[in-house]
């Protein structure tokens, strides 16, 4: 009875730690999957990131981390040769084409806003720009940077300034 029981709670934890096999595809992964196409929404002239080279082709950074999302889709998708249909965006319209469907990846330098990742989803970042501060002229950066009251936004009003 013991050896029952054993090889029971056995199977038991090896099929409930498995991974799901042949687990249903939706949303853009099953229209790739069904068309054999991904379509990829590019800048065409936002260089190092995204622009058309010399053979008319896209290009840059951006594109490359894109081709390598690509090559990976292609292998979990078990697709032989997958179709890349590349869609010029523009600044404007790039997160739309994204939400309506037109495109599924945008490959090129859109900054994750709050706005933003309400309309589509994001991939981790992949760059980063820098940062920067802004004081009075008369205020010693090189003491007291601590004490510095900083801005969250554009619209938030600046602090008054320190008094000496």
């Amino acid at each position: 009875m013991n050896i029952k029981l054993a090889f029971s709670a056995l199977l038991a934890a090896a099929v409930l730690t498995s991974p799901v096999l042949g687990q249903e595809l939706d949303g853009t992964l099953k229209r790739i999957k069904t068309t054999g196409t991904f379509t990829i929404g590019y800048r065409e002239s936002a260089p190092p990131f995204s622009f058309m080279g010399p053979d008319k082709r896209p290009v840059g950074y951006s594109i490359d981390l894109c081709m390598n999302v690509a090559s990976a889709i292609e292998k979990q998708l078990g697709i032989a040769n997958l179709k890349l249909n590349w869609v010029p965006v523009t600044a404007e319209n790039r997160v739309d084409m994204v939400a309506q469907g037109k495109v599924d990846i945008e490959c090129s330098t859109t900054t994750a806003t709050l706005s933003r990742q309400e309309r589509v989803d994001f991939s981790l970042m992949t760059f980063v720009d820098g940062g920067s501060l802004m004081s009075m002229a008369d205020v010693d950066l090189g003491t007291g940077l601590n004490d510095l009251t900083a801005s969250a936004s554009r619209s938030s009003p600046a602090p008054p300034p320190r008094k000496p």
